[in-house]
This record gives structure tokens, C-alpha cells and sequence, in this order.
């Protein structure tokens, strides 16, 4: 089958690979559209801690099931699939206390595991999901809005929330969504791109400014005295240095984007004390997949008008180069069946 494979850090090429064999608990899924996401981005940069090269990125999957191991029961041939990609140890205290994204042995297919961006992809039958009424390139935004579900549970916004999101991508359009569906009242949200916050406002923003210096007094007067949650879905850590002074007084601050593993960034300590903040991680999925599903089927959250770019595997750098440079780009999907 053909893949790609990132053999080490900036460097990556398409080639042909043994397909996966089924393990007796195992299904074999063809692929039918993979995301391009930040996180591939960083490992593909070399700054993602947990990739083992050479490796089969990919990780938001979307297929139809071909076959299944003597073990499986749950999962048939034909079905219409997505596959939550940390696979658990399933023994650790972290997976015995419903906190897997923390596994002690985790294993995550595109990551250190064979992933999506190829013809065939084998998950356990405990990591995929049967969707209905999505098309594949719907059901490949499972794994991201998942991500997006443990975020927005960790913040647990009360009802009237006034919420600040930076970063109007594929994520933070799925964030904004989100948060409208768990209790915020009021929504701002910044973006250096004209095109991402037209749409961002078309999903349900009250308030879209154009990052800078120019935004500050807007936000102000959006909040005057700050908002309850502030979200980053940015990764870059000079936009979440300034965004901790928009929090209110006892708010929450969410770093949701993916920083490079080794930046840093500074925060005084005596304003987390004078002022009650609390400053929350999200890392991953933790047992949100069906909410994700379920926010998709019922049309609580749309991924309409989000993918921009639709490639083959050969696509894959020319994908990240341009969902990198943002302007006229959101979520790039790979389909292995699709000359590029």
C-alpha cells in the first residue's frame, strides 16, 4: 500500500509499505479522508515529544472497515468508521481512573503508531466508533471535536459565561461551536485572518477583531472588567502571555493549541494569587468520543465550509505549508484514493 512516511524530522516522501496484518482483536480500516493537523505539523518539525521516527502520520481517521479479527464482535466489514487514536494500557492508574490520555503506555496511531495518512490503518476494535449519516470528510473531525469536548470540560463553564477564543482555525471554529453548546453567553474571538473571522462569525461569535494592538480596547469594551474563560487555540506562547490580562478576576485561562514542546513563556506568579486564575492544560481525548459523534450527527456542531484543501498523500507537505500560512487555508484532509 502506499503511505507517508515521515522519516525524520523534515523530511517526508510517499512509499509503498506492507499493509497492516489483523491482530485477533484487531480491525483493518481503508482509509477514506485523514486531517492534517497542528500536531502533525510539530512532528513533522521534530518538536512533538511523543513521535517515533520513522512513522506513518495521520491520526484524524475516517473509513470504511475491511476486515476484522477472529476476536472482534462489535465492528463488521462495510461499517462506516472513525478511530480514536491513544490506545490505553488499560492497567496503569491513570487508565483505572478514566484519565487514559495519561496512560503510562500510551501508544497513539499517527504518532508512535502506524497512522492515517496511508491506504489501510489497524486501531484495536476498542478505538473504533460507527458513524452514521457523515460523510468521510465529516467523520474525520471526530477526533479534533473530541479533543475540543475535553477542553471545554475542563474549563466547566457556567451558564452566562463571557469567553475570549484566539485562534479562529478548524480548531477554534470547532471551540467556538462548542462553547455556544455549554454555557457561554457572550463569545470574542481574535484571528490575524479576515476570511476566518467572517466565518467565525457566521458560526455564532458575537464579537470578531483582528489580532494586534488595535483589538485591546475592544476587548475591553466587549468586557470591561474581563472574561470568565480565556482560550488560546493558537499554540504560540507570546499570544497566551498576552491574553492573561484579559482573564476576569477569579477566570480561567485554556491553553488548548499545541506549543512547540520547548517553548516557554512567562506568567507572574503574584498575579495567579492576587487575582484567583486558573491556568488549565488539555491534552488529547479522554473518553469524548461519542459526545463528538453525537455533536456532529444532530448538527449541534457543523464542519461545513471548514476543509479548504482536499489531497492525496502526495499532498502532504504542500498541506501543511498551507494550513501553516493560514490565509485562505482551514482543515486539509488527505485521501489516499485522490491522484494529487
Amino acid at each position: 500500500m502506499r503511505a507517508v512516511i515521515v522519516s525524520k524530522p523534515g523530511t517526508a516522501s510517499v512509499e509503498s509499505v506492507p499493509e497492516p496484518i489483523c491482530a485477533p482483536d484487531g480491525v483493518i480500516v481503508r482509509v477514506e479522508r485523514c486531517g492534517v493537523c497542528g500536531t502533525d505539523q510539530h512532528l513533522f518539525e521534530g518538536d512533538y515529544g511523543l513521535a517515533r521516527y520513522p512513522v506513518i502520520p495521520g491520526h484524524e481517521i475516517s473509513g470504511a472497515v475491511v476486515e476484522v479479527g477472529r476476536e472482534v464482535s462489535s465492528v463488521h466489514p462495510g461499517d462506516h468508521v472513525v478511530i480514536e487514536p491513544n490506545i490505553h494500557c488499560e492497567h496503569c492508574s491513570y487508565c483505572r481512573t478514566q484519565r487514559g490520555n495519561h496512560c503510562l503506555d500510551l501508544r497513539v496511531i499517527g504518532i508512535n503508531q502506524p497512522g492515517g495518512f496511508a491506504e489501510y490503518v489497524q486501531a484495536p476494535e476498542r478505538n473504533i466508533y460507527v458513524v452514521a449519516g457523515l460523510s468521510a470528510a465529516q467523520a474525520a473531525f471526530v477526533e479534533p471535536l473530541s479533543c475540543v469536548v475535553h477542553g471545554v470540560r475542563r474549563l466547566a463553564l457556567q451558564p452566562g459565561s463571557r469567553v475570549l477564543l484566539a485562534g479562529a482555525g478548524p480548531i477554534g471554529l470547532l471551540m467556538l461551536q462548542t462553547l455556544r453548546r455549554s454555557g457561554a453567553a457572550a463569545i470574542a474571538v481574535t484571528d490575524l485572518h479576515t476570511f476566518r473571522l467572517e466565518l467565525a462569525r457566521r458560526l455564532g461569535a458575537d464579537a470578531c477583531l483582528q489580532a494586534g494592538a488595535a483589538a485591546s480596547a475592544a476587548l475591553r469594551e466587549v468586557a470591561p472588567l474581563g472574561f470568565d474563560a480565556v482560550i488560546d487555540c493558537t499554540g504560540i506562547p507570546q499570544v497566551v502571555e498576552s491574553l492573561v490580562p484579559y482573564a476576569a478576576n477569579g477566570g480561567k485561562v485554556l491553553l488548548f493549541g499545541v506549543a512547540p514542546e520547548h517553548a516557554q513563556m512567562t506568567i507572574r506568579p503574584y498575579e495567579l494569587f492576587q487575582r484567583d486564575l486558573t491556568i488549565l492544560g488539555s491534552f488529547a481525548v479522554a473518553y469524548t468520543f461519542d459526545a463528538a459523534i453525537v455533536l456532529l450527527e444532530a448538527g449541534a456542531v457543523t464542519v461545513d465550509g471548514l476543509v479548504t484543501h482536499h489531497l492525496g498523500l502526495d499532498g502532504f507537505v504542500s498541506g501543511l505549508t498551507a494550513a501553516r500560512a493560514g490565509e485562505g487555508a482551514l482543515k486539509v484532509q488527505l485521501d489516499p484514493a485522490l491522484a494529487t
